[in-house]
């Protein structure tokens, strides 16, 4: 569907390999570009009138989509940078964005760019799932390091999950655990999550979503996480991302006026635990 700048899994405990381009079940992110043809066929379908719902979470529907993937970058490319927007606060992007890595080499090159059609990614990625080591995790994954020291991977390890919903939360604590993007799951392939941990990959397979979840042995016990432990791993989510906090940020309200918009008078400040303040010239 498209070529991506962005990963929104560009964290520095998750993502390494500025070179690597995988596949990814989502809708186009923060720097991207599509085929012409593509651009015309969506145009087509484009939101109907009447439904409520933003450019990017349509073009994520399977309508528009088609089972088409957008390929993004282990490591971005792009930075995303800003305290004003639809969605998004200057809180927001120093709690999020401000922790991300990016590539900052000019000269990378991206590899195996010929595995990257669909019918050849989908036998790599088979065999890499399958030849991949089968972990179990029999405590918390934000307890401390769940790779066993001294071995090379790749490894594997399965979680409960029904649907793309991830309604037990599965996807979730790993993420926020692992420290990824801990809002949600976005980058899913056929219902894997792939993660650069230093240098050592790690396959996380959601069951019964994954077409690759017959590869586990009988009596394998999969993570589904219990309500303490969903709290636990968003509050180690929260310590992680507050821990270098800025005394305060930067947002905007909504302008009264255009000239307000254009001199941006309506900037505000928010001290850190407070109410926002707008700025004195």
């Amino acid at each position: 569907m498209s070529v991506n700048a962005f990963s929104i899994n560009s964290f520095p405990d998750v993502a390494s390999d500025p070179s690597v381009l995988k596949r990814v079940e989502f809708y186009p992110q923060f720097g991207w570009l599509v085929r012409r043809d593509w651009a015309e066929e969506i145009y087509e379908a484009w939101i109907p009138e009447g439904e409520t719902a933003d450019w990017d979470w349509w073009l994520f529907k399977e309508v528009p989509r088609k089972q088409r993937d957008t390929l993004v970058p282990e490591v971005s490319r792009v930075i995303h940078a800003g305290s004003s927007g639809a969605h998004v606060t200057g809180f927001t992007q120093e709690h999020f964005f401000n922790h991300m890595v990016y590539n900052e080499d000019p000269n990378v090159t991206l590899r195996n760019l010929e595995d990257l059609t669909k019918e050849r990614y989908d036998e790599i990625f088979r065999q890499e799932v399958l030849r991949a080591v089968t972990l179990s995790l029999t405590t918390s994954p934000c307890d401390g390091p769940i790779l066993p020291e001294g071995q090379p991977g790749p490894f594997k390890l399965f979680v409960e999950i029904e649907t793309k919903g991830d309604e037990y939360e599965s996807f979730f604590v790993m993420q926020a655990c692992l420290h990824a993007y801990p809002e949600e799951a976005r980058e899913v392939y056929r219902g894997v999550l792939r993660y650069n941990l230093q240098g050592t990959v790690l396959y996380v397979v959601g069951c019964p979503l994954s077409p690759y979840c017959s590869m586990f042995t009988e009596g394998y016990h999969f993570l589904r996480p219990s309500p303490w432990l969903v709290d636990s791993a968003l509050q180690t989510s929260i310590e992680w991302q507050t821990r270098n906090y800025p005394p305060y940020f930067l947002e905007r309200r909504g302008a009264v006026s255009l000239e307000e918009e254009f001199r941006m008078e309506n900037l505000l400040f928010r001290l850190s635990g407070s109410e926002p303040q707008k700025i004195e010239n």
